[in-house]
């Protein structure tokens, strides 16, 4: 018998192979999700509440459209339809529904996306992935992990170009540039701020990325183009 150590992923959502011992659990929330039902999920703190959600909706992807919206931190009803509408945006048929069901503040959202959620309230509760960089990481490392966050924010993504021209550019003493870019975008990727797509890195959250270019974008030049303005 092959027997599997139980790892604590404390602080972070597991999914696939991570995730385990919760059948019984899966095929009850499944089962009641086909029904219709609507269902409340509650256990103490760390009991793993998100990521048997996010397990549900990696294996339902193919059958529902499954979305995240933590609503933990907003205030007011447009704060709530902000969050609802920066995750159902990208599918139109969804975005359809949202507009019909909250017509009646939807003239609201987009003042208190730019003056709150991109605003004073929105950097005090956003500035913590800047710090967190800061703390992981060394000056010099840190420093190229905020340029390529600019970039993919200012230009929409992180190309493959965009990352050779960075390599180029950035040096660390004693190490190898791809190496050290190779580690920055493993810390970006597990701590949620880049995913990759089809033409390069983007941002995992559309509110992560119009801060970031909202606090970093003004006298921004993109990697590709510095060395033509030199």
């Amino acid at each position: 018998m092959t027997h599997r150590r139980l790892k604590m992923g404390r602080g972070k959502v597991v999914t696939g192979a991570s995730f385990w011992n919760r059948e019984a659990e899966m095929r009850l929330f499944i089962e009641r999700l086909d029904e219709g039902a609507h269902q409340l999920l509650v256990a103490q703190r760390r009991m793993g509440k998100t990521s048997l959600m996010a397990e549900v909706a990696n294996r339902l992807k193919d059958r529902y459209v499954c979305l995240f919206a933590d609503l933990q931190k907003c205030c007011s009803e447009p704060d709530a339809v902000v969050e609802l509408s920066l995750q159902v945006h990208s599918h139109a048929s969804l975005w359809e529904k949202v507009k019909r069901v909250f017509g009646n503040v939807m003239d609201k959202v987009e003042s208190v996306y730019r003056q709150n959620m991109l605003g004073v309230r929105g950097h005090l509760e956003l500035v913590h992935y800047e710090e967190r960089l800061e703390q992981v990481l060394d000056r010099e490392t840190c420093a190229f992990s905020l340029d390529m966050l600019t970039e993919a924010a200012v230009t929409g993504r992180l190309s493959g170009e965009a990352l050779i021209a960075f390599r180029k550019e950035y040096t660390v003493e004693g190490r190898d540039a791809n190496d050290v870019q190779k580690d920055i975008l493993w810390v970006l990727e597990h701590d949620g701020y880049l995913k990759k797509g089809r033409d390069g890195y983007v941002f995992v959250s559309k509110l992560l990325r119009d801060w970031w270019k909202n606090r970093h974008e003004h006298f921004y030049a993109p990697v590709r183009e510095r060395g033509e303005r030199r």
